[in-house]
């Protein structure tokens, strides 16, 4: 699909103009259409695995969902996967939020180990779980 962890085609969007500019429509409910927050509020909220069809559904809108490429190290220089996984740092009150499958982390010299759940736990400690709710 992509090469390693080149996700965007830029040079393809070369002849791209503006026709006209739509007012954005700000919602303060999922999926939240607001303007990006900063890089440093994604990195606090912490990433949950997000389905990937509810990734191409209602929540490829939101700010909170991304997709991006995960490089997997697993052998320590002699083996490495770069899987494209979609994931969500928006609040965990979300109704849109469906996990995706538990993805396969290998071990050096070993089988692989399923995550069903555990690494977004660890990911997202720092967050209260109705900091958004009014």
């Amino acid at each position: 699909m992509y090469d390693v962890s080149d996700y965007a085609d830029y040079y393809r969007a070369g002849s791209l103009k503006i026709a006209n500019k739509a007012e954005q429509a700000v919602t303060p409910y999922p999926p939240y259409k607001i303007e990006l927050p900063d890089l440093a509020t994604y990195e606090l909220r912490g990433e949950r695995m997000l389905s990937s069809a509810c990734y191409k559904g209602k929540c490829f809108q939101c700010a909170f969902a991304a997709m991006s490429a995960v490089e997997i190290e697993y052998n320590w220089g002699g083996g490495q996967k770069v899987p494209f996984e979609s994931f969500c740092y928006g609040p965990f009150t979300s109704k849109f939020y469906k996990m995706g499958k538990p993805r396969a982390v290998p071990y050096k010299d070993s089988g692989s180990d399923y995550d069903t759940g555990w690494m977004d736990e660890l990911c997202t400690e720092r967050c209260g779980y109705d900091e958004w709710e009014d």
